[in-house]
């Protein structure tokens, strides 16, 4: 890829939040390793992780990533996905996460570079339909926890599903093309660029980005910004229908047609999806009951602890290099178990 692309990686697949934490647990939450059909047959691995308690009436919740493949090369236990599982199975659920066609555990089912938004929002909800059917699992009682884009996904399914809550995690609540030009002017400017320089850095890319929210992507216009994986068209680093599809939707006008309960969460050291979409959201929903909003101080779009934005960003750079991170923040756990225990 292009020195460009090569400068602004740090930007799209930071959207994933797909990340490894420092914690390295000796002793691994208890799980059950399942494998679920999905609409088009392809056969995705699973875990469930069940509550320490031992208890069969519990709530059940699906957790759902952002973009990007799952974990870097193979399901880790340090993973943030893992932490919360296991913590959230602690205090008394049912869990089940899952790895996306083409990555980690199911590397060798599907491809991940063919898979575009909707074929991920179809895994979602043959996820969920898995865990609806389980055995020990009241379909009653279901939540749905998404991060980041996955905050997308989880809203649609819950627009579709009967779950009793929807749990999102540092959601953009703006048309995903404004989300990434704030997004990448903001990781330029920590690391020092002035707006004007900033601003004509990311120029090539977002010409590439409305040109594939319009259909008009061609490799050979961008060269610089394309690569091709899996007979896939990339844009630094995430496929070109994939985008083409998310640039589409309005994130917060699918959020207002959720009809569940949802806690809308966010950490205030987050670089990736500032705060401001936060406020936009709550400034929207605010009056309507089924909502709630909570702002984690000092928590970033890791999920982990940092006291601000340039702390996150310097802790990613360090995650690059050693793919260590920060462990999961506890506040998170403890939002998300408080919440459920009223909503229930």
């Amino acid at each position: 890829m292009g020195t460009f692309s090569r400068k602004l990686k740090a930007g799209l697949p930071l959207l994933a939040g797909v990340l490894i934490m420092a914690l390295s647990p000796t002793v691994h939450a208890a799980f059950s390793k399942v494998v679920f059909p999905t609409a088009d047959g392809t056969k995705l691995n699973a875990r469930i992780y069940e509550p320490a308690s031992g208890a069969k009436t519990s709530p059940a919740i699906l957790l759902v990533e952002g973009s990007g493949k799952s974990h870097f090369e193979e399901e880790l236990e340090s993973s943030p996905f893992f932490q919360l599982a296991k913590d959230l199975s602690d205090r008394g659920l049912f869990v089940m996460t899952y790895s996306k066609r083409g990555s980690a555990s199911n590397a060798k089912n599907g491809s991940w570079a063919k898979s575009t938004f909707w074929t991920d929002n179809k895994d979602a909800q043959s996820a969920l339909d898995f865990l609806k059917s389980y055995k020990t699992v009241d379909a009653k009682k279901l939540f749905l926890f998404g991060q980041s884009i996955g905050c997308l996904h989880a809203t649609l399914l819950a627009q579709k599903n009967a779950v009793i809550g929807l749990i999102l995690f540092a959601g953009g609540y703006q048309t995903f093309l404004n989300i990434l030009e704030e997004q990448n002017l903001e990781i330029l400017a920590l690391t020092g660029r002035t707006p004007v320089e900033a601003k004509k850095e990311i120029e090539p890319m977002m010409k590439a980005l409305h040109d594939v929210k319009d259909g008009n992507f061609k490799c050979d216009r961008y060269k610089a910004l394309c690569t091709t994986e899996e007979g896939a068209n990339i844009v630094d680093g995430t496929q070109e229908k994939y985008l083409e599809e998310l640039l589409k939707i309005e994130p917060l006008d699918e959020l207002a047609k959720v009809k569940s309960k949802t806690l809308v969460l966010q950490g205030s050291s987050d670089f990736i999806i500032d705060p401001s979409e936060f406020q936009r959201a709550k400034g929207r929903l605010e009056s309507n009951k089924n909502f709630s909003f909570k702002l984690l101080e000092k928590v970033d779009h890791l999920m982990s602890d940092q006291a601000d934005k340039k702390m996150s960003l310097q802790a990613m750079v360090g995650m690059k290099k050693s793919k260590i991170f920060a462990p999961l923040s506890p506040k998170i756990t403890s939002a998300i178990q408080s919440w459920v225990k009223i909503n229930e």
